[in-house]
């Protein structure tokens, strides 16, 4: 068996690379325009099957999604509520459909959805939906989960809700499920005549370009400590939003600059909303001895000044993105002693490391995590099977830093995840062959 991709690894990296928006603030996005039967214009989105795939759902319902390169245009106004099941199940982002048809049409169906599989939940999903389904009754809908459709139905109101009623803590906003919570409430919110309130709302960089883009389309938005107040109540309407650099591909970047020992420059459209997104992750790679070079459109990655010790690092719903402690725990695999990682978003989400067995890492499954040790890596004669998108990215990251050639499995997930990111390797000086592309859709059609 021979990989997706033939990956040689040894050799040192330059150039620069180009970093696109938030994936998960571009699905929002389309969300916000469905939700509110409104026209939005995204700026700076990753060209990804995600975008493909949630764009031709768009249309499937009615509405528009058209691209040129990096800008999408959304026209939001549908004429169906069923997401079709075959699309659906390709990507995470169709989860989002649910709230927004809902918002619009009173009802919405779903027959499940895609995106990495991060542990065995209600109604046998990857990632947990009953929540949100309770969330939807808060404001004045049914929903419900019946012989494989999620349905959901009624006419909205503004609500009161506390996202900590699905924490994992009773004192902090965390786990699983406080983000997507977040999420559906500001969507529904918006859509609401009256005064929603989400009481301690995960508070992260993907909510604020939501809430931006809401405030453009007419929603008042007020954030204070613990709450945010929505009036609501909008509906039509244009706005643009420009996304925030990917925080999770920039530390792809990074991890890939500080394995193959490589400079990577990176351009970004926004160094100052960059850094506010990463800000729990750059008090971090200090520790690593990575000292990264901001510029105002620019941020350049070296690989470690010096050899490190190793430490602790675990990813937090308020802290370090849990798509981002992979790239961070692979580069402890060269630390002068051993490390420990956890994650409390998704305590299961290891399974990169079990795949990267093959190449010699040292690591041992802990009570609440896995400690890392000093590991000196070899190609593996077999070929190294990534388990998801950020586990198939830090795969090739290794591989490149590691003589010989390795054959990986996993192009789906990365196709998914990331913008042509074997092409921007190539350009770089990367060995690597895509050995068959894996694209599921044709791009959207361009804007006219």
């Amino acid at each position: 068996m021979i990989g997706d991709f033939a990956v040689a690894g040894g050799a040192s990296l330059s150039g620069e690379v180009d970093v696109p928006g938030n994936k998960h603030a571009m699905v929002l996005a389309i969300a916000a325009a469905v939700a509110l039967g409104a026209e939005v214009q995204i700026s700076n989105s990753p060209e990804s099957v995600e975008r493909d795939i949630l764009g031709t759902v768009l249309e499937s319902l009615g509405g528009e999604a058209l691209c040129e390169r990096r800008s999408l245009t959304v026209r939001g106004t549908t004429t169906a509520t069923d997401v079709p099941a075959a699309l659906a199940g390709k990507v995470h982002g169709a989860l989002y459909l649910l709230p927004a048809l809902l918002a619009q049409h009173g009802q919405a169906e779903l027959s499940g959805f895609g995106g990495d599989k991060l542990g065995d939940f209600e109604f046998g999903m990857p990632r947990p939906l009953g929540h949100l389904l309770e969330l939807i009754t808060e404001f004045g809908a049914s929903a419900s989960f019946a012989s494989g459709r999620f349905s959901a139905q009624g006419r909205l109101r503004a609500a009161r809700v506390d996202i900590r009623r699905w924490s994992e803590s009773v004192e902090r906003t965390v786990g699983p499920r406080v983000s997507s919570a977040t999420k559906f409430a500001l969507l529904l919110g918006a859509a609401c005549n009256g005064t929603t309130v989400i009481d301690n709302p995960h508070d992260k960089e993907a909510a604020h370009d939501l809430i931006q883009l809401l405030r453009d389309l007419g929603a008042t938005i007020e954030q204070r400590r613990n709450s945010w107040l929505i009036r609501g109540g909008v509906k039509g309407g244009s706005a643009r939003v420009d996304l925030t650099p990917d925080p999770a591909e920039v530390m792809t970047w990074q991890c890939i600059a500080a394995l193959t020992r490589s400079s990577i420059a990176l351009r970004v459209s926004d160094s100052a909303k960059l850094g506010a997104a990463l800000r729990d992750e750059m008090r971090v790679v200090p520790r690593i001895a990575i000292e990264p070079e901001w510029g105002d459109s620019t941020l350049v990655f070296g690989p470690a000044l010096a050899s490190f010790s190793g430490t602790k690092i675990g990813a937090e719903s308020d802290g370090i993105s849990t798509d981002v402690l992979p790239m961070l725990a692979v580069q402890l695999f060269g630390a002068e002693t051993s490390s420990e990682i956890h994650d409390d978003v998704w305590s299961d989400r290891f399974k990169y490391l079990d795949a990267l067995r093959p190449m010699g890492v040292r690591f041992s499954r802990e009570s609440g995590g896995v400690r890392i040790y000093p590991s000196r890596l070899a190609s593996a004669s077999v070929p190294l099977v990534a388990p998801d998108t950020r586990g198939v990215a830090v795969t090739i990251a290794l591989a490149l830093s590691t003589p010989g050639v390795h054959q990986i499995l996993g192009a789906t997930h990365l196709d998914r995840g990331y913008e042509n990111f074997v092409t921007r390797l190539q350009r770089l000086g990367a060995e690597i062959e895509h050995r068959e592309s894996r694209r599921a859709h044709s791009p959207l059609p361009a804007l006219t």
